[in-house]
């Protein structure tokens, strides 16, 4: 058995998820006054002892992913490249 793996976001489709909004949210929620940037690194360090500050921060990043699929649009070539893949499994 083989697996296709593929990175979603700008592979396969656009997810328009407005990065800005987001980190916004993820830096009132860290309580923090600047850009949450490196993004990982930062939410890592402020919620490492935090473990229930750590999970309302990805639940967070989730529930905006999740809005945002809704207005996605799948790539004019994603498609193609799918068929493609298949024939050469």
């Amino acid at each position: 058995m083989r697996t296709i793996i593929f990175d979603l976001d700008g592979t396969l489709i656009n997810l328009n998820l407005n990065f800005n909004i987001l980190l916004k949210k993820v830096q009132d929620l860290l309580q923090i006054d600047k850009k949450p940037v490196p993004f990982l690194e930062t939410i890592v360090r402020y919620t490492k002892e935090n473990r229930t500050l750590q999970n309302k921060v990805w639940n967070l990043i989730d529930q905006e992913e999740i809005k945002s699929v809704q207005d996605s649009q799948i790539f004019p070539e994603t498609t193609q490249v799918l068929d493609l893949s298949l024939i050469h499994i």
